[in-house]
This record gives C-alpha cells, sequence and structure tokens, in this order.
C-alpha cells in the first residue's frame, strides 16, 4: 500500500474533517465568554486531538463488527497500517494532553475527562443498552460545553438551551447509526435499541429526538428573539429556519427507507451541518 493510501486511511479513521467543525464551536464559545483568540486555538486544537484519539481507538475495538457492517473504516487494513493507526492514537492523546498541561488545570482536567470518557466508552460501554448512546452524545457535544469547564463559566440560559438542542440531535443521531450497523453489532452482541426493541421503534425513538430538538431551538428562539433588535432577530430566525430544514430533510428519508450507505451518508452529512449552526445561534443568543 502506497504512502497516500496510508495517508487517506488514517485520515478517515481519525475523521480528521470533524476538526473544523469541533475549532469553531470551540472557538465562538471561547470568544463568546471573553478569552483570547489564543486561548480559544489552543483549547480548540487539544479537543481535535482528543476526539481523533476517540475515533481511531474506536474503530480499532471495532474491526469484526466494521467487518460484518462493511463501514469501510479500518475493517479490511493491512497489519502494519492497523499498527500505525494504533501508534497515532497514542500521539493524538499525548499531543492533546500536552498542549493544555501548562495551559490552565481546568482545562487540563476537562480535556483529560473527555479522554477517559472516550475511552471508557470504547473499551466498556459501547455494548450497554441506553447508556452508550447517552455517554456519546454528552462526548459529541463537548465542544459545547469544554470551554465553560476550562474556563469556570457558568452557562447562562441560552446555552443550556442550545447544549440541551445539541444533545438530542446527537442522541438521535447514535440512534440511527445503530440501525445501520444492526447487523455487525447483534453478532457481537451488543444491546441496541435497535436490536432489543426493533429498527422501527428505534427511528421512531430517533427522530422524535430530533424534532423535539427543533421544537426546542424554535421555542428558545422566540422566547429570546422578542429582546433583540430587528437585525439579530432575523439572523436568529435565519439560523433556527436552515437547522430545521437540515434536520428534518435529513430524517424524512431515514423514516420510509431501510438504512442503506447512500442514505446513511446523507443523513451524516446533514446532521453536521446543522451542527455547524449552533455555534452561530449560540453567539447571537448569547450577545442578544
Amino acid at each position: 500500500m502506497n504512502n497516500s493510501n496510508t495517508i487517506g486511511i488514517l485520515y478517515r479513521s481519525a475523521r480528521i474533517v470533524l476538526w473544523l467543525p469541533i475549532m469553531v464551536n470551540v472557538i465562538v464559545l471561547t470568544i463568546t465568554l471573553k478569552h483570547s483568540i489564543w486561548e480559544a486555538l489552543t483549547l480548540g486544537l487539544s479537543l481535535c486531538f482528543i476526539a481523533s484519539y476517540g475515533f481511531l481507538i474506536n474503530d480499532l475495538r471495532d474491526l469484526q463488527a466494521d467487518r460484518y457492517n462493511k463501514a469501510g473504516k479500518l475493517e479490511n487494513a493491512p497489519d502494519n497500517i492497523l499498527r500505525l493507526a494504533s501508534n497515532a492514537s497514542v500521539l493524538f492523546l499525548t499531543l492533546g494532553l500536552s498542549l493544555v498541561a501548562v495551559f490552565q488545570f481546568y482545562s487540563f482536567l476537562g480535556v483529560l475527562m473527555i479522554a477517559g470518557g472516550l475511552t471508557v466508552y470504547t473499551f466498556w460501554i459501547r455494548p450497554k443498552l441506553y447508556l452508550a448512546n447517552v455517554l456519546a452524545a454528552f462526548l459529541a457535544s463537548s465542544p459545547l460545553w469544554l470551554p465553560n469547564l476550562a474556563f469556570l463559566h457558568a452557562p447562562d440560559i441560552a446555552q443550556i438551551g442550545i447544549l440541551a438542542v445539541a444533545v438530542l440531535l446527537l442522541l438521535g443521531r447514535e440512534i440511527i447509526f445503530d440501525i445501520a450497523d444492526h447487523f455487525g453489532d447483534a453478532r457481537m452482541k451488543r444491546r441496541t435499541i435497535s436490536i432489543v426493541s426493533g429498527d422501527r421503534f428505534a427511528r421512531r425513538i430517533a427522530v422524535a429526538m430530533q424534532f423535539s430538538g427543533c421544537g426546542l431551538l424554535i421555542g428558545l428562539a422566540l422566547l429570546q428573539g422578542g429582546q433583540m433588535s430587528i437585525l439579530p432577530q432575523l439572523l436568529l430566525y435565519a439560523s433556527c429556519g436552515v437547522f430545521v430544514l437540515l434536520v428534518v430533510s435529513a430524517n424524512m428519508k431515514v423514516i420510509a427507507r431501510p438504512m442503506e450507505a447512500s442514505l446513511k451518508r446523507i443523513f451524516t452529512m446533514r446532521t453536521r451541518l446543522a451542527m455547524l449552526v449552533l455555534p452561530v445561534l449560540l453567539f447571537l443568543l448569547i450577545h442578544r
């Protein structure tokens, strides 16, 4: 396997593409909390490294399940690539922790807690019913709460609302992903909502959670928007509309169609774009 293929496999498995939304969320929130761009970049990059560590160890742990599901991750990689992925995970963990170790105690504590959570999820919690989805959603939402922990800022009602919206969206996503991975998870004797209660019930729960997040966001926008001047108010309503449109369009086909690979890609992309709208909404609400 040539160098470009090796880099491509590691790039996909480490989910480097997700560094952008992670950085955007952390930077917007950190600056909104009136901290410097340097602090924002340091904390954001540290979280990116830790996220890639989590993705790599999860893919390495899930090799057999991914072979059943034909996931297109590391399941068909040769041994030298697997060793390289293992070494890369250690490197990402070391970089993520080192970057904030000399920065501030609570930043280091927050990043260490996330790294620990990813490790516990991968090696112990992943087969557990409900708990795996909740922990995954909580960790995935960390760009929206880590700066508060790092800089000891209590969240206001707007941030709590946006965080609740994010967790509902991410919980629904996790359940949808479990539906797509039903076959491999069943072979590995994991307990997911899809396996225990059936795909139809799991779809309904997942969609209901995401639509509840949309409803919560609409209510929050209407409640807070009345306190804004006209231009920020219009931007808030427009951003809210984009978020709802992305989430609804991502879920409409999921309700009625089998979870094919192409449908999973569309769902993943649209919900990722929806998550990118959240820092815009957070900025507008905090600065209303």
